[in-house]
């Protein structure tokens, strides 16, 4: 039986139901201030949207995504590998 708190695809219940845009995005830049991050979005090559955050909240958002990388990880299996910038470089996220 499926969890009530989660969507068929997973998402926990703070994610369901939104009436918010969806995004996909396939890769991202990075940039930073004194006192901000800002993350761009792109969508094969076109930029999406421009994410601007303050340094604590980049870092709980890099834990939470690790942490929900290994949690992936762990139920797969198998590492989650990603390309570098050298072409057709693959690296695991571990």
């Amino acid at each position: 039986m499926p969890n009530p708190e989660q969507d068929p695809n997973g998402a926990s219940d703070g994610l369901m139901g939104s009436d918010l845009p969806k995004v996909y995005f396939n890769s991202f830049a990075l940039g930073f201030s004194p006192v901000d991050l800002m993350l761009r979005l792109f969508a094969n090559g076109a930029p999406l949207v421009e994410v601007n955050m303050a340094h604590g909240t980049a870092k709980q958002l890099a834990a939470a995504l690790l942490g929900a990388l290994k949690e992936i990880e762990s139920s797969l299996e198998h590492p989650i590998e990603y390309a570098t910038k050298k072409k057709g470089e693959l690296n695991d996220a571990s």
